[in-house]
């Protein structure tokens, strides 16, 4: 006697269903649910990153003496933000990479954004991907203004050369 197993249409899909569902919720499920920290070389914090909570987590980066110097904001919903980082030898983040996708776009956005030994912002640079031209656009970098904590565009200073007699 020959056992054949045929399934139905109907419950295939069901089936099918249950384990997209199921594949998603462990890709995504797998998030991290402790805080990461990374510490300097003589043991004081140098970065706190938040557990995930509903799709956003936090990335707290300090100074050596321990002062707060900037906070970013990763996000994993409609859009998405992400980060990975890369550390200088005392411990201190060296840069971090940036992958921002708007969500129904045709467009994303690469960064690179650098710091000091530690960890204070120095500068930043996005490019659209894909590009829409070879040439290197000067006006994406921007610089850290440390009075206001804010980004700044590089301003662009003009001079007039000295006149040849």
């Amino acid at each position: 006697m020959e056992c054949e197993f045929r399934m139905r249409p109907r419950n295939m899909m069901k089936q099918l269903i249950i384990l997209i569902l199921i594949n998603f919720g462990y890709g995504f499920g797998q998030i991290e649910s402790t805080e990461i920290r990374k510490y300097y070389v003589n043991g004081s914090l140098s970065v706190r990153i938040t557990p995930w909570e509903e799709g956003r987590r936090f990335w707290y980066l300090y100074s050596i003496e321990g002062e707060e110097t900037i906070v970013l904001e990763e996000v994993r919903l409609s859009y998405s933000v992400s980060y990975t980082a890369d550390y200088h030898e005392n411990g201190a983040v060296r840069s971090i990479k940036v992958h921002e996708n708007p969500g129904a776009s045709m467009y994303w956005y690469e960064g690179l954004m650098r710091f000091t030994t530690t960890n204070e912002p120095i500068d930043r640079q996005f490019s659209q991907m894909p590009p829409q031209h070879l040439s290197i656009d000067a006006e994406s970098w921007t610089y850290w203004d440390r009075k206001t904590k804010t980004w700044r565009k590089q301003e662009v200073m003009e001079c007039n050369p000295p006149h040849k007699e």
